[in-house]
């Protein structure tokens, strides 16, 4: 190939090649789990909690759970609630400011406006969410599914009791760098943002006055070329189907939006693939219907069983109360 000596590169030194690989595994292994190389200055016996050893991210997910949303010690107070939706946006400010180190893919989020629920195309950190999650069936995040006025479920979350012991336990230095990220810029910095919803786009403000569009529905770009395909047995003529393999090429020339930080295993061409599904078979599949019905996913979060479905009201900082 041109730019390679005649001779080839040379002799590979195997140890340089498997620390090589070895480094990228533990990268995106760290992207998995949300870590970052500082986080070890942050680790501490304040992790272990019920015989758990919880992450460094996934007490950063925590407390920003708690900051805006918290289970009442009496029954006289309120309980706040953070919704879904402005969660999932304050997660993704917090992977683009380098607080997480989640990777994050385009997915479709419901979106409750005026009682009308609708579909937002946005990039969501899944395994931030797995974390969440987890935190739920653990008993350290509360979990609630409301209703809407059109019956669309509408998942809220506070930080639990226990959750709460744990984030008292945090230290000064990681609330400090969560904190940053949930108040305005200078001038507004000692201000909390709220997350509202406009269109089909979230906007950050504060109460003095600060606006800002998140960029969390911008899910960039992925060159890629198709071409139709019906099987034979489900067509009614023999009309050939437009082939745009010849194009491939173009593919090349585009810039890819999306950060990887795997390396090639395998390379295929000329591959046809036929998906289809006519019952609801899969964990993917049972888990939406589940959902859909306000099924409890979390039957540990709380002693009573069954769901409650309660009205959506809107309030508090960017969440329910």
């Amino acid at each position: 190939p041109e730019g390679l000596p005649a001779a080839g590169p040379g002799p590979v030194d195997v140890e340089d090649v498997d620390a090589a690989a070895m480094g990228k595994f533990r990268e995106s292994t760290q992207v998995m789990r949300g870590d970052l190389e500082a986080d070890e200055l942050l680790r501490g016996d304040w992790q272990n909690v019920g015989g758990r050893e919880w992450t460094v991210a996934h007490a950063k997910l925590l407390y920003l759970v708690y900051f805006y949303a918290q289970a009442s010690s009496h029954l006289d107070e309120d309980d706040s609630w953070l919704r879904h939706a402005h969660m999932v946006v304050f997660i993704h400010e917090a992977v683009n400011s380098g607080i997480l180190a989640y990777s994050m893919v385009p997915s479709s989020m419901s979106v409750t406006v005026g009682g009308t629920t609708s579909k937002v195309w946005v990039m969501t950190a899944h395994t931030a969410l797995a974390a969440i999650y987890e935190m739920c069936s653990e008993g350290l995040i509360n979990c609630i599914r409301m209703v809407t006025e059109d019956f669309a479920q509408a998942p809220a979350y506070q930080a639990s009791i226990k959750g709460m012991d744990l984030v008292n336990k945090m230290p000064e230095e990681l609330k400090m760098q969560v904190s940053q990220i949930l108040h305005g810029p200078f001038g507004f910095d000692d201000e909390a943002l709220e997350v509202l919803v406009q269109g089909r786009e979230f906007v950050l403000t504060t109460p003095g006055g600060f606006v800002r569009r998140s960029n969390i529905c911008d899910i960039g770009h992925v060159p890629f070329i198709t071409s139709p395909y019906i099987p034979f047995c489900l067509r009614h003529s023999q009309t050939f189907l437009t082939d745009h393999s010849g194009r491939s090429y173009e593919s090349a020339l585009w810039e890819s939006d999306v950060e990887d930080l795997r390396g090639e295993a395998i390379a295929v061409g000329n591959v046809t693939v036929l998906m289809s599904e006519w019952v609801p078979l899969g964990a993917n599949t049972i888990f939406s219907i589940t959902e859909k019905l306000g099924a409890n996913t979390f039957p540990h979060t709380h002693e009573h069983k069954g769901v409650a479905a309660v009205p959506f009201l809107e309030g508090g900082r960017g969440g329910v109360r």
